[in-house]
């Protein structure tokens, strides 16, 4: 029997249906099915933890290709760069095509080996006893391609199968006569035939553990920082934070295993070899960690941050870097099917268990400094916060307009639960408007600024499509300020009361409370534009009913409007300068100036409507009425004859004839002017009906 083998990228699927009969997939496909071994699939009955407890279980599905005369070539697939699980699946396949069915159950199904290599590679795959401080199975397979020399994927990666699968046999012949090894932990550099055969990795592997403890090492931050659980609470977290990018492979798992670090944050550079800048960063829990903590709230900030960055470099180079015609589709029971991941088809990797984070594949721009911040910082308490609603219902003059929400730091201990908190609030508002108010940690801004408008966006759980064109305006350094068609976010940074007096707004907030609040110039300000706003879109939907408002109404609404006009231009003048900056972002962003054209634009076309019609029916009544008018001045209108008035002998006849043929005058315009209408409706009427006609007849 003969052997070939394929090497797919990560991820690949294919229907099982589709592969052909001499061709075996293991690790790779996403099925569980047919020739095919891939694991996070469920059963009716189990859950499969790895691809090669996939195959001890379902070896069976292989009988037919085995007894069949006409393959004499089987084609084994997998995923490039194969790992331990990846190698010890084609090692099983090759093994029962080689030796048998009956074979390769007394070598794995009927023999304690089976349960030793089952449990280990299902604890393996899932993250836990990888250890590298000496040369263990897992350290010497991770070390395979190390003296590989070239650069092609399908090469390298069949470097690796093949000694993968040497070790492999060299273990099993190494456990038949030491049965209490432990496969975890065993240096099998103690062995002979591992140590011949492994020499450079087992080299490797020593001089990683040395130049960690001397170069490494020093490199790294142990430090214990809280993050947010699942459950909305902080909890403490042993962290390792490499202060430059990483040097060595194995020194992720040293500090897991050596400094029992729960967390790590790993800096790379991939854009090249020797380069300083970090492109790539991976934030990780290890996979026994049992603190239910949820890595999303930071990839949502991470994400938000990149987006920002990614405008701010567009409107200087009129590109954007990653793909933003292309968003992701919903998935269901995937965070990346979400806001702000969503938005581009390259987002930041946050996994489905919520325990790693990882830059987009195109790398990331951001600096590394500002994602530790971050880190760091995200966890911090909200100092002060409230939510205003604007009522839709009373009058702007009286307090009853405002309702004021203290979400107080006591109830929302993290800067992440206070944005899910938020979100509800808004989700569950319906008011016309809503703004929300919070001083936070001035931590949060030690590097950069932009921490404050990423965290409005995802308040708002807005991404790049909804926002690409809405500037968020920032007052100072520490004051972030967004305002959108129903709702604004007030973002103050702050590590002191005296620091936030210091701020600008705090001349026009007092948050000391929830009257003082209440009572601030800012707060007004907002009344009045909402109320401003609410005017218009009254007036609007007044003017919408034009055809049937008489002309007096539209007088009122002229007169409504002017007024409008009046008020709204006093209102404009702001003696206090920040008050007035501030007025004006969100007049702006509220598009006040827009809409009141729009509606001083369909007014003046109703008022011209109104005044054509008017002159329409005089031109009517005079073009009729005057003539008789005429006639009846000079004639008497008599059986047989005319006479002029003047020659009447009694003016009292000759008055009730001038009055009489008038109002016979204005009768008539009026039945010609009602009938003149009536045609013209009549005319519009058959028009229409004869569209509609034409149209039934096309379809």
């Amino acid at each position: 029997m003969k052997f070939e083998y394929g090497f797919y990228p990560y991820g690949t699927t294919k229907n099982p249906q589709d592969i052909p009969q001499n061709e075996i997939w293991v690790d790779i496909g996403g099925h569980l099915e047919g020739s095919m071994f891939d694991h996070h699939q469920e059963t009716e009955n189990e859950t499969i933890h790895s691809a090669f407890s996939a195959v001890i279980r379902y070896i069976d599905r292989l009988q037919n290709i085995y007894n069949s005369q006409d393959i004499d070539t089987i084609r084994i697939c997998t995923h490039i760069y194969p790992d331990m699980d990846a190698l010890f699946c084609v090692y099983a396949v090759k093994y029962y095509f080689e030796h048998g069915p009956e074979a390769f159950l007394s070598l794995f199904a009927s023999h304690e080996k089976a349960f030793t290599f089952e449990q280990y590679l299902d604890k393996i795959d899932q993250g836990t006893g990888k250890v590298v401080a000496a040369p263990t199975l897992y350290a010497i397979t991770c070390s395979l391609e190390k003296d590989f020399i070239g650069s092609d994927k399908a090469d390298e990666s069949l470097w690796i199968l093949n000694k993968g699968l040497k070790l492999i046999e060299a273990v099993i012949n190494v456990y038949n006569h030491n049965k209490d090894l432990d496969m975890f932990t065993a240096d099998l550099s103690q062995f002979s035939s591992i140590k011949q055969l492994f020499s450079y990795e087992i080299q490797y592997i020593n001089e990683c553990k040395t130049k960690y403890e001397q170069e490494e090492r020093p490199n790294i931050s142990i430090e214990r920082i809280r993050m947010m659980n699942r459950k909305g609470k902080t909890v403490e977290v042993k962290a390792g934070i490499w202060k430059k990018k990483k040097i060595y492979d194995f020194s992720y798992l040293y500090v897991r295993e050596e400094e029992h670090c729960d967390l790590t944050v790993i800096p790379y550079s991939i854009k090249g070899e020797g380069e300083d800048t970090v492109t790539r960063i991976i934030v990780s829990l290890r996979p026994d960690y049992e603190g239910d903590v949820s890595l999303l709230p930071l990839a949502e900030i991470f994400e938000q941050l990149e987006q920002i960055e990614e405008e701010r470099i567009a409107k200087e180079t009129g590109q954007y870097r990653r793909n933003y015609g292309r968003p992701r589709t919903e998935l269901a029971n995937d965070p990346l099917s979400i806001e702000p991941f969503c938005t581009t088809a390259d987002p930041w990797y946050i996994s489905k268990e919520e325990d790693l984070i990882d830059s987009p594949g195109i790398c990331s721009i951001l600096d590394y400094d500002i994602l530790v911040d971050v880190i760091r910082n995200n966890a911090k308490l909200m100092k002060r916060s409230y939510y205003v609603s604007y009522k839709d219902s009373v009058n702007a003059n009286t307090d009853n307009a405002i309702s004021i929400d203290c979400i107080r730091a006591t109830e929302v201990q993290s800067s992440s639960k206070w944005v899910k908190s938020m979100r509800n609030y808004l989700a569950k508002s319906q008011d016309e408007f809503s703004l929300i108010i919070a001083e936070i940690s001035s931590s949060l801004v030690a590097h950069n600024n932009m921490i404050l408008e990423a965290f409005c966006r995802n308040l708002i759980g807005k991404g790049f499509h909804d926002l690409v064109a809405v500037p968020f305006y920032y007052l100072d350094y520490k004051t972030c300020i967004y305002v959108g068609s129903s709702c604004a976010v007030i973002l103050i940074a702050s590590s002191s009361e005296a620091d936030y007096k210091r701020r600008s707004i705090s001349e026009l907030l007092d948050l000391t409370n929830v009257v003082s609040v209440k009572s601030s110039r800012l707060i007004r300000c907002f009344m009045e534009l909402v109320m401003q706003r609410k005017q218009l879109l009254a007036l609007n939907k007044k003017i919408k009913c034009f055809s049937t408002l008489k002309r007096k109404e539209i007088e009122n609404l002229n007169q409504e409007l002017v007024k409008y006009v009046a008020d709204t231009q006093a209102n404009d003048i702001i003696e206090n300068p920040t008050e007035q900056a501030i007025h004006d972002y969100a007049k702006a962003s509220l598009r006040l100036d827009s809409l009141s054209e729009s509606v001083i634009s369909s007014l003046n076309v109703v008022i011209s409507d109104s005044r054509d019609s008017f002159v329409h029916k005089f031109n009517i009544l005079s073009a009729i009425t005057i003539p008789f008018i005429l006639i009846s001045t000079f004639f008497q209108v008599g059986a047989l004859n005319f006479v002029p008035i003047v020659e009447i002998q009694s003016k009292i006849v000759a008055a009730i004839i001038w009055v009489v043929i008038l109002l016979f005058s204005v009768l008539t315009s009026v039945l010609l002017s009602r009938n003149w209408n009536s045609i013209n409706k009549k005319k519009q009427k058959a028009k229409t009906n004869e569209k509609k006609s034409k149209t039934q007849k096309y379809n």
